[in-house]
């Protein structure tokens, strides 16, 4: 067993070597990360818990944190394509004024702009399948077709 003395930072969380420090710990232990002052004492926030199951928990934190990363990355994609799909739709609007002002069939232009919602689903559908940040990194449409583009 190694007892070193240390002190922590401002927000307890991280420690450095300082034979003047406040706390000591056994820097020997598979986890010395364990420890962090929290209002004023020093705690080890693994309390009962094995090298195991210690393994298994800061594993589970830091893939609920990639997944909610990449959550937010394909969220913020999707947004991309509902903006570039409101202007694709918008940008047909005056063809809907004119057929109504003039009285003719706007069957037409109903389905071109059903068709932009149809494909805008396709691309969030593909944003969907996206498994990792590198997938969300590689991928690419045009936003004035809405096509989807090859890697």
């Amino acid at each position: 067993m190694a007892i070193i003395k240390v002190t922590f930072d401002e927000g307890g969380l991280e420690y450095a070597d300082d034979p003047n420090g406040k706390f000591e710990i056994d820097d020997t232990l598979p986890h010395p990360h364990r420890w962090q002052v929290k209002e004023g004492v020093l705690v080890d926030i693994f309390e009962g818990l094995s090298n195991d199951a210690i393994l298994a928990k800061i594993k589970a934190d830091a893939d609920a944190e990639i997944a909610g990363k990449l959550a937010e990355q394909k969220d913020l994609m999707k947004k991309m394509v509902k903006a570039d799909t409101g202007r694709l739709i918008a940008a047909t609007d005056w063809k809907l004024d004119r057929a109504r002002d003039t009285g003719a069939d706007n069957t037409d232009i109903l389905a071109e702009r059903q068709a932009l919602r149809d494909k805008s689903n396709v691309v969030e559908d593909a944003i969907d399948v996206c498994k990792d940040e590198m997938d969300i990194q590689n991928f690419r449409y045009e936003s004035e077709t809405l096509e989807i583009k090859e890697p």
